[in-house]
């Protein structure tokens, strides 16, 4: 018989713990299968020396959770290629100093871009110019492993909000099949303009399409007063949250003037991911009420009778309109008075006149403008402003579709046209009109057919006779060089190879004593003259600097502007010329602009940025003091700002406010994730500068700092704006 062999303890403790150690492994196996599954694969288009070093960055990304898939190119035509097809997630560029990149790295990409730069010596900004999304310092792998983390997370956040955004349209498609189908009229309104009407809507008002409808306001369709005062007290406790629904009786006017009254519904309601009001209009018509009923006919209160274009008080109440919608939407408007020159003072030669120019400038303007009648002889136009039209260049149109009106006119100049810009610096319809007068008095003055006035509106008391005083004052004071510049060191509280200065506006009388500054700026800005002037700073500024750059490298200047760049739509032309013809290297003019100016016209802020990466120029800006709303200027890193300058009141209240020191604090750490300066300026102690430096902020622009004088910038400055 045979006899089995008996296994020892030691040995069955032996087998148990080996098929444990087996059950281990694979569930590490199973586990580990299940994250690589789960991982997600990135595609990195690199363009470096080797693929070892290839692969040596991507051991920079595979910590993040990614699984990558490389791809090598140490040609940069080859990587161009790949760049523009757009089949990788990211891409990096190992670049020297002495390097710039691609050229296709400015075209439209959807891939970003990430510029490693081997030498510390090189400028950041300079490659920010050059396209790249995003820079950083080879040798500083934390701050690359960061820069490369946040980059992926932006465009994830991005991809996210488009996928929620499509979903939101593909919710919305069987709304708005059951909006276009009912016989209810249904209308939304957003900032008194109706953003979308159903065809029934349209129908009970008398309108072909949408887009007519879109360009009328709404309290054009209501001639009643009364219906007005009570749909814009609706409108105002609905817009407010004040209120959820309101029920009004109102009385409806189509274009042929037929007059329907309605029971209308409004309540809160959203439109195309924005606030609006609801309006629906019972099916059942209540009754119709002829044009006469009302106290005052609508065609004597809408239309002009002679021209059949509006009427002064209708233009009146459309640009209260306007201004309204402009407070509320930071839109800006053009205004024009274009004045007939019509030769005898006779009532049937006028009409005559009124009534040919009428039919032109109807021919001629845009369908979304609107005319009217302002007085005997003159027209009032409102419109949108659009980049791509030029005011000078339409007022110009106005005046020469006029023409001699067949041989009525008499003289070489038939018409004037004056404009201006009608913003949400506007007080009220008033406060327009004189501005407009006012341009209209300088081209009478000037004997010139068209005066345009785009300077922004202030809060500052003036007059015409104001206006050609300090415009005769400006023209002296640069004439007899009296208004000169002063290079102010700015320091960087931690060394770098930069030389910085920010230029001072000195102001000087008569005597040669020095003037205030407030005394020439704001009047300045108020008579439109502070386009000139910058250009006149930022000219002379350039040509100085160009020579001072040939035997002191590495030097920037911060130029202050009077006036408003965002509105000036032909300073970037003017700015790339004046950097072409003095060939001034990357960032060495740094524009200082207002967080205040930034914030209210995001978009147009965006552009410029854009156009400054573009022209190799830096962007300082400056009096923010919310770290709130520091994100929407960068805009999700899309606005290359180079310096960020916290207001002034912060730095006084360094030791005593805490609430400042905090802000400052904040604001010095968003710098630094925006790979951004800080910058501070002012009256500064050395317990001052120790904080700052305690913080983080990068520099500081103080006279005091710096006792050696042959270390300040010479510029001579005091030549006239003629020059």
């Amino acid at each position: 018989m045979l006899r089995l062999a008996r296994i020892s303890p030691r040995r069955r403790c032996a087998t148990l713990y080996f098929a444990r150690a087996v059950c281990k492994i694979k569930t590490l196996f199973r586990s580990a299968e299940t994250r690589l599954s789960a991982m997600q694969t990135l595609s990195l288009l690199m363009h470096c020396d080797s693929p070892n070093a290839a692969e040596s960055l991507a051991s920079l990304v595979r910590p993040l959770g990614y699984a990558v898939d490389v791809q090598h190119c140490d040609d940069s035509h080859a990587f161009s290629a790949r760049l523009a097809d757009a089949s990788s997630d990211l891409a990096l560029y190992v670049v020297s100093a002495e390097d710039t990149l691609p050229a296709q790295a400015q075209d439209p990409r959807q891939t970003p871009l990430i510029a490693l730069l081997t030498s510390t010596d090189a400028a950041l900004g300079s490659f920010i110019g050059q396209g790249a999304d995003h820079v950083a310092y080879l040798d500083d792998q934390d701050h690359v492993r960061h820069v490369i983390l946040h980059t992926l997370q932006t465009q994830a956040r991005e991809q996210r909000l488009q996928t929620v955004e499509a979903r939101i349209h593909a919710a919305q498609q069987p709304l708005m099949v059951l909006l276009q189908s009912t016989r209810q009229a249904v209308a939304y309104v957003h900032d008194g303009f109706h953003v979308y009407a159903n065809p029934a809507y349209l129908r009970r008002l008398g309108y072909a399409s949408l887009e007519a409808l879109q360009s009328t306001p709404l309290l054009d369709v209501i001639p009643d007063d009364k219906d007005r005062t009570a749909i814009t007290d609706a409108l105002r406790q609905l817009t407010a949250g004040d209120a959820d629904r309101h029920q009004l009786t109102l009385s409806l006017i189509t274009p042929d003037e037929e007059l329907t009254r309605y029971h209308a519904q409004l309540q809160r309601s959203v439109f195309d991911n924005e606030d609006a009001v609801q309006m629906i209009l019972d099916e059942q018509v209540i009754e119709s009420v002829s044009p006469q009923a009302l106290p005052r006919a609508p065609r004597q209160k809408i239309h002009d009778p002679v021209t059949q274009v509006f009427s002064q008080s209708h233009m009146l109440t459309l640009l209260d309109t306007v201004l309204e919608h402009a407070r509320t939407s930071g839109d800006e408007y053009l205004a024009f008075l274009v004045h007939l020159e019509t030769g005898p003072d006779k009532p049937e030669y006028t009409d005559q006149c009124m009534r040919a120019a009428a039919d032109r400038l109807l021919a001629t303007i845009d369908t979304n403008d609107v005319l009217g009648r302002y007085s005997g002889n003159s027209f009032l136009l409102l419109s949108s402003r659009d980049a791509s039209r030029e005011p000078a260049q339409l007022a110009d149109q106005l005046r020469r579709c006029i023409g001699n009106l067949g041989g009525l006119l008499h003289g070489d100049t038939h018409c004037r046209v004056s404009a201006v810009v009608v913003d949400r610096h506007c007080d009220d319809a008033e406060h327009a009109l004189t501005r407009l007068k006012s341009s209209f008095v300088h081209a009478q003055d000037a004997k010139v057919p068209v005066h345009v006035d785009l300077t922004q509106f202030l809060n500052v008391p003036g007059s015409q006779m104001v206006d050609h005083v300090w415009a005769g004052r400006v023209s002296t004071l640069l004439n007899n060089n009296r208004l000169t510049l002063a290079g102010l060191p700015v320091v960087r509280l931690r060394n770098d190879s930069w030389s910085r200065y920010s230029l001072v506006l000195q102001l000087h009388d008569e005597q040669n004593a020095p003037l205030p500054l407030s005394a020439f700026s704001d009047p300045v800005r108020m008579t439109g003259l502070s386009a000139s002037v910058d250009r006149w700073i930022i000219f002379h500024t350039a040509r100085q600097l160009s020579q001072v750059l040939q035997h002191q490298p590495h030097v920037q200047v911060f130029i202050p502007l009077l006036g408003n760049v965002l509105q000036q739509h032909d300073f970037y032309t003017w700015l790339e010329k004046v950097v072409q013809q003095f060939h001034l290297p990357a960032n060495s003019l740094i524009l200082q602009l207002d967080a205040d100016a930034a914030l209210d016209a995001p978009e147009t802020f965006g552009t410029f940025c854009r156009h400054m990466a573009s022209l190799n120029c830096g962007i300082c800006v400056t009096e923010h003091d919310d770290p709130t709303v520091t994100h929407e200027l960068f805009d999700q890193s899309r606005n290359t700002i180079t310096y960020l300058a916290p207001s002034q009141y912060l730095v006084d209240d360094i030791h005593s406010d805490r609430d400042s020191y905090d802000t400052l604090n904040i604001l010095a750490e968003q710098c630094r994730r925006q790979q951004t300066l800080s910058l501070v300026s002012g009256t500064i102690d050395a317990s001052t500068i120790a904080a700052l430096w305690k913080i983080g902020i990068d520099l500081v622009a103080h006279d005091a700092l710096i006792e050696a004088k042959n270390t300040e910038l010479t510029l001579d400055l005091s030549a006239t704006l003629s020059a």
